[in-house]
């Protein structure tokens, strides 16, 4: 009935070090265990195993285990260099520590990513939580990405996809909730820990990240308070108080 809530911890394992070591919480993670560091990746796959934790698969993991993933890294960055556009050399370096870490990781870990899924689903007092890396919304609609404003949580909420009372979801690395009553979304941003009261409705619910915290400013014009923090975050989702609590550490 209680669970912690991680995400993105991008290979920096050492994050993990930092939660609480309460055997009687569940772990669900919400995707992007690995980065660049290989050693880093497998030491938080091994955690994340032994604790038996609840895990989807996320954007990063992908391309470590699946050759068609890997190869869009190549062409996204083919596409911006032959419009003169955003970042290639970023995607070369995505391809590059996907490859990385393919390399060295060993089989029971590599078995562990294959296994993960792009949606779980939990149901336990009486309530559904489903969990996803990023959104409902489907990878061609642009609004699907991260769901950072009541415009795309709205979407989500109308997404067919959407069949639960808790949406859990990371990627945006930023700490933040949406509520849906009776057709109307409002947003909490979580500038510093605390515990946000689950009232009637929906929920979108996000634990933000133990690599690092991020700004969208073009998403959402309030995430700018995050720039340059050195916090890292995440959630107790508690079904029995029905409350969704973040907490902020310092690596």
């Amino acid at each position: 009935m209680k669970y912690l809530v991680i995400s993105d911890i991008h290979s920096k394992a050492g994050s993990l070090d930092l939660l609480p070591a309460d055997e009687s919480l569940t772990c669900i993670c919400l995707g992007d265990i690995c980065a660049g560091d290989p050693l880093g990746s497998a030491i938080a796959i091994d955690w994340l195993m032994a604790r038996e934790a609840i895990c989807v698969l996320g954007s990063h993991d992908e391309p470590v285990i699946d050759d068609g993933a890997l190869e869009s890294y190549r062409s996204r960055e083919k596409t911006l260099r032959r419009e003169g556009r955003g970042n290639p050399d970023l995607f070369v370096k995505f391809y590059n520590d996907a490859l990385r870490v393919r390399h060295g990781l060993n089989k029971v870990q590599i078995d562990f990513l294959s296994s993960l899924p792009d949606m779980q689903t939990v149901k336990q007092g009486g309530k559904t939580i489903q969990m996803v890396h990023n959104s409902l919304k489907t990878k061609g609609n642009k609004t699907g990405y991260r769901i950072l404003n009541t415009d795309v949580a709205r979407a989500n909420f109308a997404s067919p996809l959407f069949k639960c009372d808790i949406l859990l979801v990371g990627h945006s690395h930023i700490p933040i909730a949406y509520r849906e009553y009776h057709g109307e979304v409002t947003e909490t941003i979580f500038t510093e820990s605390k515990k946000l009261i689950l009232l009637d409705g929906r929920h979108i619910l996000n634990p933000g990240s133990l690599q690092r915290l991020r700004s969208y400013v073009r998403h959402n014009p309030k995430t700018r308070v995050f720039e340059g923090d050195k916090r890292i975050s995440y959630g107790i989702l508690d079904l029995i108080e029905s409350t969704f609590e973040v907490k902020f550490l310092l690596k």
